[in-house]
């Protein structure tokens, strides 16, 4: 859902929409991707016998008065929803990528694989904020 100029929602508000089932939502300024994936666990012979359902939120703010001439600030939260007694883990990486004339400050987490495990409450959340300059040049189930 894209929203008139005059929209002035954070990126929080912009997740909490409830009018919408949109999985992308936002404005001139700010934007929210929010998705649920499920990751099934599979037999050496395709059987699932178990799976991970991944909830990933990104969200994003611009900031037109920085010194780069505007730069967009992302955080990125995952967190297993769900998660059936035979899957340990969650593995998943994200990588940054731009069109046009921006750069980005890198990969969520660094780069590494990030690592959903089952913790004592049965779930694992981790979050990220990075930066995103402009302008400039131009999962799986584990057992």
């Amino acid at each position: 859902m894209v929203s008139s100029a005059a929209d002035t929602r954070t990126p929080a508000q912009l997740c909490a929409d409830k009018t919408t089932e949109a999985q992308v939502v936002s404005t001139r300024h700010a934007y929210c991707v929010r998705m649920a994936v499920n990751y099934p666990l599979l037999t050496s012979k395709g059987q699932e016998i178990g799976h991970s359902l991944v909830a990933i939120v990104a969200m994003a703010k611009f900031d037109e008065k920085s010194s780069a001439g505007g730069k967009w600030t992302e955080h990125i939260t995952a967190l297993t929803a769900e998660m059936t007694p035979d899957v340990g883990g969650v593995t998943l990486s994200f990588r940054s990528m731009c069109s046009g004339g921006c750069t980005t400050s890198g990969p969520a987490w660094g780069g590494a694989p990030l690592i959903l495990a089952r913790d004592a409450g049965g779930s694992s959340t981790v979050d990220r904020g990075r930066t995103v300059g402009r302008p400039g040049r131009g999962g799986r189930a584990a057992r």
